[in-house]
């Protein structure tokens, strides 16, 4: 499951609220997660999920049994930039500021519901928390519409939903300042889902893969038998259907992410010639490029339009140029180059890249 999946899961499985959650508000600087990473942390010390790659944890930790033991929400900023050994003891070369709001166990149960509806229900949702003095209060848009107060007056609460709608578009979580108070404006979208059309053997590490990516992942096939083996038993959903059906059962308001391995080259360009057209972000065709073309000509063949726009999103041979071999590496050469799809990158060295690895949050 992915993270937030299993912060989820471990406030909803806690049996009382001595446990505190802490949330990364905010970033600058060279730093190892972004707005929205969460981690539970318990009184015994344990926790589930990061807010750092290491640097912060024992102060994560530290200021977390406080906030259980007050009850009181909390803002930290951990500014990392020097690295001053005898400030911090670690000398593990973070250089950035890391911003941390801490809540307890009660508020963040309130959260976790709050978020676990709008995941099973495959919603995106805002969420506007309240930082600086007297930090946690909150305001959730949904599609049905917005609860909560952030304690401004009916201007700023108005102006933050006009900030919200912004980074709705964006996909982008950020802070902004309003009436001179800091509010986070959260971005929660649901898992991004991923297509695997096709039962063969190769399609099992696919499914593993990206269940442990993050992705909610469906298999279809037009033979129930196929769904029913065990190298797909982490598939969120097996559906049967036919090429011509899925854009009766696939969602149309979610990132979707399609790999078509059938191996059959009818079955291919029929699911190719249904997804043209779709919202889908991202297809992937297995064989070389001689294939992929022949798959075009074959849909094309069959009357359906396919668009520059539809080109843009083909992927054949798909995966990213790693030399990969087998199973295993091609689904992971596949799905690295999904991410960089979804991330708007290219998928080259990091070495290489001139900006920063992360856009700036504010």
């Amino acid at each position: 499951m992915d993270e937030l999946t299993a912060v989820v899961s471990a406030i909803d499985n806690a049996t009382s609220n001595e446990f505190a959650l802490a949330t990364v508000v905010g970033v600058a600087g060279s730093t190892y997660r972004l707005p929205g990473a969460r981690q539970v942390v318990f009184t015994d010390g344990s926790t589930i999920g990061t807010v750092s790659g290491g640097c912060l944890d024992s102060d994560v930790r530290a200021t977390a049994l406080e906030v259980i033991e007050t009850g009181a929400s909390r803002v930290t900023v951990y500014d990392l930039t020097v690295d001053d050994d005898a400030l911090w003891g670690w000398g593990l070369g973070c250089s950035g500021v890391t911003t941390v709001l801490f809540e307890s166990g009660a508020s963040a149960r309130d959260l976790a519901g709050t978020l676990r509806t709008a995941r099973q229900a495959g919603k995106t949702i805002a969420v506007l928390t309240r930082l600086g003095e007297q930090p946690g209060a909150r305001v959730v848009i949904e599609p049905s519409g917005r609860r909560g107060s952030l304690g401004l007056t009916d201007r700023g609460e108005e102006e933050a939903v006009r900030l919200t709608d912004e980074a709705l578009a964006e996909h982008r979580s950020t802070i902004h300042t309003i009436e001179g108070v800091d509010v986070f404006v959260e971005v929660v979208e649901p898992p991004p889902l991923l297509l695997v059309c096709g039962t063969g053997n190769d399609a099992g590490p696919m499914v593993d893969l990206g269940k442990r990516l993050g992705f909610e992942v469906i298999v279809t096939d037009e033979r129930p038998g196929a769904l029913e083996r065990e190298i797909f038993a982490a598939a969120d959903r097996k559906i049967v259907c036919k090429p011509s059906e899925l854009d009766e059962v696939l969602p149309s308001d979610r990132r979707l992410y399609a790999v078509l391995m059938s191996h059959n080259f009818m079955r291919d360009g029929d699911t190719l010639g249904a997804l043209c057209g779709s919202s889908v972000e991202y297809i992937g065709l297995l064989g070389p490029a001689d294939r992929a073309a022949q798959l075009i000509g074959y849909v094309v063949n069959q009357g359906v339009s396919v668009t520059d726009a539809d080109r843009s999103k083909l992927h054949g041979p798909a995966g990213l140029d790693v030399g990969a071999e087998g199973p295993e590496q091609i689904a992971w050469s596949i799905l690295a180059e999904i991410l960089a799809i979804r991330s708007g990158r290219s998928g080259g060295h990091l070495r290489d890249r001139e900006t920063s690895i992360h856009p700036k949050h504010g």
